[in-house]
């Protein structure tokens, strides 16, 4: 399957949360990242499978 890399706004466009949302769950280890010099990225697969073990716990 093809790699989907995603910017911190597609991130939040995708799982509907803003992107303040969305780096506070980044600084909180609750979704994986990628960095890049200043850049911060995201794995669509690897943010879906964290959520989805994270939903699993509760």
């Amino acid at each position: 399957m093809k790699q989907e890399i995603l910017t911190r706004p597609e991130l939040a466009a995708r799982l509907r949360v803003s992107t303040k949302t969305v780096t506070e769950w980044t600084i909180k280890g609750l979704i994986p990242c990628l960095k890049a010099d200043r850049a911060t990225r995201y794995d669509w697969r690897e943010v879906q499978d964290a959520l989805s073990t994270r939903n699993k716990a509760k």
